[in-house]
């Protein structure tokens, strides 16, 4: 992820979630805390700290959806969800299979024009 490098500066209250990411072994290399989201028993990576309940997910200032909103039921409402756990000055991260579609209404148009 050299492209956040850029648009991010890191100060001493910078903290990144990677929701749903197993061991969050895929969060950028930048200097912060580091949390990871997931309900499964991977363990998380060296240095990053593992959440394991919604009501733990306090405010962030990166948040990555990496490969996540294909697996759940409404997934402009997760996103929406997680958005109001960034901080002012915050960048997320969505990413989607290149072959994925959804139906009217939750898909990738709706995503863009509200989230972004």
């Amino acid at each position: 992820m050299q492209w956040l490098k850029g648009k991010v500066t890191p100060g001493a209250n910078f903290s990144m979630l990677d929701y749903g990411g197993a061991d969050g072994k895929f969060l950028p290399d930048l200097p912060g805390r580091k949390h990871v989201f997931d309900i499964s028993d991977v363990a998380a990576a060296p240095g990053i700290k593992k959440i394991k309940s919604e009501a733990e997910l306090i405010s962030f200032s990166y948040i990555q959806l990496a490969h996540i909103l294909e697996h759940v039921p409404f997934p402009l409402a997760l996103a929406r969800r997680r958005r109001h756990s960034l901080t002012i000055q915050a960048i997320s991260t969505l990413r989607f299979p290149k072959n994925w579609t959804t139906t009217p209404g939750e898909g990738l148009r709706s995503l863009t024009a509200e989230f972004v």
